[in-house]
């Protein structure tokens, strides 16, 4: 398994790993709002591949920091596992990569992870289960935050 910090060159596949996971329907929808992250400074995509070649994403993970690294926070934004692979614990190993990433970052700044945090659908069972497992503790249920009726649960860990 090939980790690396991934650029904007990936957008494609990045989005294909969107589709085949179910975060995204629309390939070219999905491609679009990855260019326009990459060209956003605090937006970061971690990626695993199969081998070096990069062609077959297995998972990708993206974070972003949010206002002032002194603050500590980081969002974890998206978490998609191509259906290849789910059920073989990458999804465990890539978080933990995003742990030691986002803490390797601050701490080339000076600065601490003070707390991790992302959202997800209420109705996403399956997500929240795996938030669980990795220690992340629900904070808050915000109706409506979207925009489009669902229900968002807020998950946090505290380092």
């Amino acid at each position: 398994m090939h980790i690396k910090h991934a650029v904007s060159d990936d957008a494609l596949t990045i989005a294909q790993c969107f589709v085949d996971s179910g975060l995204s329907s629309d390939i070219h929808k999905a491609e679009e709002m990855i260019v326009d992250e990459f060209n956003t400074p605090h937006h970061h995509y971690l990626t695993a591949h199969i081998d070096s070649t990069g062609h077959d994403i297995m998972w990708v993970i993206s974070r972003k920091k949010h206002y002032r690294r002194d603050h500590g926070l980081a969002e974890l934004t998206y978490l998609a596992v191509s259906p290849h692979h789910q059920w073989q614990w990458i999804a465990q190993q890539l978080f933990h990569v995003l742990e030691w990433d986002i803490h390797t970052t601050y701490q080339k700044h000076n600065h601490n992870l003070r707390k991790l945090f992302l959202y997800t659908n209420e109705d996403n069972i399956r997500a929240q289960t795996f938030y669980q497992k990795m220690w992340m503790q629900k904070e808050a249920l915000m109706p409506h935050h979207f925009g489009d009726g669902r229900m968002e649960c807020v998950y946090g860990k505290y380092y």
